[in-house]
């Protein structure tokens, strides 16, 4: 009998349970999966700092540095965010997961590899959820149900013509890849990740292969390179109405504490795994960590749902309309100067000390973002 049952072995569930551990709590971790960060379902890609809180040790999983990105409208029309600096990491995300798990166990955490479990297995005090976008554990106990997730498909590309392997490619178009977008990462000089996330009642195999004959940009990056393995997986882009109840805590995908506009959910769900773990520990009201957790982190998840929600509307020629007035009013510099990948709250802020015609403009297409 444990004082703690975690079940889903990934970064957020092992940030939770070494929390919990370090606190003295007896605490296991039941993982479905014979292997820690397998099977893959994640392009591996992280802001600089959004572990630097949690004294996550990224350098042993790292692959590659990014230093910015290039966005490109449907009519190819481009915005360089490319700098000298280093403001993302690829990761190796099985590596990375492995990391957690090893850091879960030294703080004397249990962890049960292969281990598939129903709700009559859930016998201790606390249960932390942290079993993926469709979380049993959210069915097993009533939790109100994420509504929209997108469907995404990446493959890895050896021989890949690639001018810049320090810069991250985002595609917009929703003709192409309706309801989110499509994107190129570089793992070195001649290796790159392509994908595509769609609407979920999209076949995205093919909006995939579409996208790698009829993007003049992807295909000339990929026309003569070898496709060497591909991963798929849903994405929740909402964020679960609760997430805590009675004796149950929800965190990371299972919570939908996720990026809505790219897909991200490292950053943001461990570092609410961090605050379920020290509700838990410290003997707070189990519904305090819905209080807890949005308090700091929610208004941002917010904002970049609200975003998606803008975008996913747009026609293609709305999004090159929008796409150069951004660039006509200075996007680049700003973006270069401010950009965040996690806290649009900041760049909000900032946007409004630097072009506030820009700032007015982005609050008449968002208006519930000054409800924030």
């Amino acid at each position: 009998m444990f004082d703690v049952h975690v079940v889903g072995g990934g970064p957020a569930g092992c940030v939770a349970a070494k929390t919990a551990s370090e606190n003295n709590l007896n605490v296991v971790i039941s993982e479905e999966h014979k292997n820690i960060g397998m099977p893959v379902q994640c392009s591996g890609l992280v802001s600089k700092d959004g572990f630097k809180d949690l004294n996550i040790n990224i350098k042993p999983a790292t692959i590659n540095e990014i230093q910015g990105a290039k966005v490109y409208s449907p009519s190819l029309h481009e915005l360089d965010l490319t700098t000298n600096e280093t403001k993302a990491c690829l990761m190796n995300r099985a590596q990375f997961d492995y990391i957690c798990s090893q850091e879960a166990e030294r703080a004397g955490v249990k962890i049960q590899l292969g281990k598939r479990i129903s709700k009559d297995d859930l016998k201790e005090k606390k249960i932390i959820g942290a079993d993926g976008p469709f979380s049993s554990v959210a069915r097993w106990f009533g939790f109100p149900k994420i509504n929209e997730y997108v469907l995404c498909y990446q493959a890895e590309f050896e021989n890949a013509n690639l001018e810049n392997s320090k810069a991250v490619q985002v595609y917009l178009s929703n003709k192409l890849s309706p309801g989110f977008f499509s994107w190129l990462i570089p793992i070195h000089e001649t290796k790159a990740r392509v994908g595509i996330g769609v609407y979920t009642n999209l076949p995205v195999k093919a909006y995939f292969e579409r996208l790698l004959k009829e993007h003049k940009i992807v295909n000339e990056i990929v026309k003569d390179a070898k496709q060497v393995r591909f991963l798929s997986g849903f994405i929740p882009v909402e964020v679960r109405s609760k997430t805590s109840q009675d004796n149950v805590l929800l965190v990371g995908d299972a919570a939908g504490q996720v990026k809505a506009t790219t897909g991200g959910g490292l950053v943001f769900g461990c570092n609410c795994a961090r605050i379920a773990g020290q509700v838990i520990s410290n003997g707070s009201n189990v519904e305090d960590y819905d209080k807890l957790w949005r308090a700091k982190y929610y208004k941002d998840l917010a904002i970049h749902q609200e975003l998606r929600n803008l975008a996913k509307g747009l026609t293609d020629d709305q999004i090159d309309s929008y796409f150069n007035l951004a660039k006509s009013l200075g996007a680049e510099a700003f973006l270069k100067r401010y950009g965040d990948m996690d806290k649009p709250t900041v760049m909000i802020d900032s946007l409004l000390k630097y072009n506030r015609m820009f700032y007015n403009l982005l609050i008449q297409y968002l208006p519930k973002i000054t409800m924030f």
